[in-house]
């Protein structure tokens, strides 16, 4: 029997051109049965746990994550095999003048960028959840909201939508594995004054 695996894509209205490529290449060999929903208006946030609740009324066994921002390998899927609770493929966002892994591991309070490591496969403790591939039980062990921004006392964000859900998972009692085989182009606009070295 093919695994069910239901595709959650959030957007705000757009996406990228290159993710009808994928769409149209994600499973050549037949092996996966795959449903798709994708929101063209809300917020990220809201369209996240929208997506949960629909994803919790189908009869799928898989739960896969996908920014519109953020298209991944064809065989992303395969990640599948991996059987984790939880699994993630790796993308890179600009901060701070460079570009980061978005996987973290937390050390006391404060998260860190994944140290360099040969392994393919390493657990962390928060991803971003632009590609993220999840076991049912998972979310069926959580209450929601499932996504929630976190504000500190002046306004201004101090938690992502994605690390406040990974520590849900965490508190749940799960593992988050990050495969670094699987890794995403991140689209973003940024101004290019900003790679040139030393401004």
């Amino acid at each position: 029997m093919k695994p069910k695996i239901y595709i959650a894509m959030p957007t705000m209205g757009e996406t990228r051109t290159e993710m009808l490529l994928f769409f149209l290449n994600i499973n050549p060999k037949g092996e996966y049965d795959i449903k798709v929903n994708v929101t063209l208006v809300g917020h990220a946030t809201e369209n996240r746990n929208y997506l949960i609740q629909k994803f919790l009324e189908s009869d799928c066994e898989w739960l896969f994550l996908l920014d519109a921002d953020t298209v991944p390998p064809m065989n992303v899927l395969d990640m599948l095999k991996n059987d984790k609770d939880v699994c993630c493929g790796l993308y890179f966002v600009w901060m701070k003048g460079g570009l980061y892994p978005l996987a973290m591991k937390k050390v006391g309070d404060k998260y860190n960028i994944i140290p360099d490591q040969d392994e393919p496969l390493v657990e962390v403790d928060a991803s971003g959840g632009g590609c993220m591939l999840l076991k049912r039980k998972v979310i069926e062990a959580l209450k929601p909201p499932y996504f929630k921004e976190l504000q500190d006392q002046y306004g201004c964000r101090s938690k992502g939508n994605d690390f406040y859900f990974c520590e849900k998972v965490k508190e749940a009692g799960f593992k988050i594995w990050l495969d670094k085989r699987y890794v995403s182009s991140h689209y973003k606009t940024i101004d290019l004054r900003n790679l040139i070295r030393g401004d």
